[in-house]
């Protein structure tokens, strides 16, 4: 999941930034998105053990790239990335940050979240249970991630092609 370029309101802040890898995707469009959560689905009964490879791997690059566009002499801890294994009608929650603000530290995976408010497709219950879940998340997302996303990674990123236009 990633903040739009195209949203009116997010666009002043991806302007001026041209082709810049913003999140550790390959994919040129999703490069330059702000990433802050992943989804890994997969058919029931299928692929539980290469979903968590698959989202493991994408969380840990996340988090590596996050802390090579961070400023160097920056102390400022990077905030962690979401993300999602689904397997039938069964949601997983995972998150992922850095051990400590070295850009060596350990990266610590915590999933899957063994959380009550945790959802699953399977029942209107789980339902309403994901989508709250999913609102909290949106509301992290908005009020903590994307601020700091803007100032600590984006500004850091304009300022570096500034300097490297000189």
């Amino acid at each position: 999941m990633a903040f739009s370029k195209h949203c009116p309101d997010n666009k002043q802040h991806y302007a001026g930034l041209g082709p810049t890898q913003l999140s550790q995707m390959a994919e040129e469009y999703s490069s330059g998105l702000a990433l802050f959560m992943g989804i890994e689905i997969k058919r029931y009964g299928k692929g539980d053990l290469e979903a968590q490879s698959q989202l493991r791997t994408w969380l840990a690059a996340g988090v590596i790239h996050l802390r090579k566009l961070r400023s160097p002499e920056s102390r400022v801890s990077n905030l962690p990335i979401l993300g999602w294994i689904v397997i039938g009608d069964e949601w997983r929650l995972y998150v992922a940050f850095g051990e400590s603000d070295e850009e060596t530290a350990p990266i610590v995976i915590l999933g899957p979240m063994n959380i009550d408010n945790k959802g699953s497709t399977s029942d209107l219950l789980g339902i309403f249970r994901l989508f709250r879940l999913m609102q909290m998340l949106k509301t992290w997302a908005t009020e903590v991630y994307w601020p700091w996303f803007t100032k600590h990674i984006m500004e850091v990123a304009r300022e570096k092609l500034a300097q490297e236009k000189k």
